[in-house]
């Protein structure tokens, strides 16, 4: 995704694109930096997708290499908010789109670390 990064003082978000439909937008939390998704026209009800990331830097790479139209979601997030999203066009990269669970491992692999997950194995 094609970023272009504006800071929005009233809503004290930084606006990063708008791409497929989305608006595309990080915003800082307490601990963690969330990369959000609001379908363009939809702002009064808030974000549909939300995604932490350990760092801003960490984020804006993610954020860099998204590919809204084919990837159902960023890569290398802590967790995931909101809806499960599913890209217009995921049957281009089928190895990428697999089931995740909510911290972004895939299911089939069973390494998540989060122990209350049902992507974690001991």
């Amino acid at each position: 995704m094609q970023l272009t990064p504006i800071y929005d003082a009233e809503r004290e978000v930084w606006h990063l694109a708008e791409a497929g439909g989305v608006i595309w937008d990080m915003v800082p939390m307490l601990t963690t930096f969330a990369l959000t998704g609001t379908p363009d026209g939809d702002r009064l009800h808030g974000y549909r997708w939300r995604w932490c990331f350990k760092t801003e830097l960490e984020l804006l790479c993610s954020a860099g290499v998204f590919d809204p139209d084919t990837m159902d979601e960023p890569p290398g997030y802590l967790k995931r908010k909101g809806e499960e999203r599913q890209a217009p066009r995921r049957d281009a990269l089928p190895e990428y789109n697999r089931p995740k669970c909510v911290h972004g491992r895939y299911l089939d692999v069973r390494d998540c670390v989060h122990i209350a997950c049902p992507g974690w194995t001991p």
